[in-house]
């Protein structure tokens, strides 16, 4: 049995290309595609200025020069919570405040933040984990192993 099919735009985004032109655009058509690529700002986040800074440097990330196929509009609701708890954080950096009810409420925030934003890959390590890139040394491997066989 072998392993699962990658989609196609990971496999463009990875540099393999073991897939003819042909194959390539046959599954692009079969692929299910969630959602599009003409992000529209929510109200809510359109109402808030921190907020609506950051849409915009995530949609800008996501779609230009060509949209990566990494995100869509399905993905609109996890980018709008990301931005709206990015605004509350500063806006909680920025209160004066009692700094002990402050401190416990801006590290929830910045938790949450980390975890949307390896949802999002916009963390070193969330790049590395979807890029499939596996950087550890291999061991040597006898003459035999190479062959396919076993422990020797």
């Amino acid at each position: 049995m072998g392993r699962k099919k990658e989609p196609v735009k990971l496999l463009l985004l990875k540099g393999k290309t073991h897939l003819s032109k042909k194959e390539i655009a046959e599954r692009m058509a079969s692929e299910i595609q969630f959602g599009t690529y003409d992000f529209k700002m929510p109200t809510i986040v359109k109402n808030d200025k921190e907020a609506a800074k950051k849409w915009r440097e995530l949609i800008a990330l996501f779609t230009k020069p060509e949209p990566l196929g990494l995100i869509s509009t399905a993905d609109a609701g996890l980018i709008e919570r990301y931005c709206l708890t990015y605004s509350e954080y500063i806006k909680l950096k920025k209160s004066k405040l009692g700094a002990e009810i402050i401190g416990k409420v801006i590290d929830k925030k910045l938790d949450l933040l980390l975890k949307m934003e390896r949802e999002l890959l916009l963390t070193p390590a969330a790049k590395i984990r979807s890029s499939g890139k596996n950087n550890k040394k291999q061991e040597k491997q006898s003459p035999l192993q190479k062959k396919g066989f076993g422990y020797v």
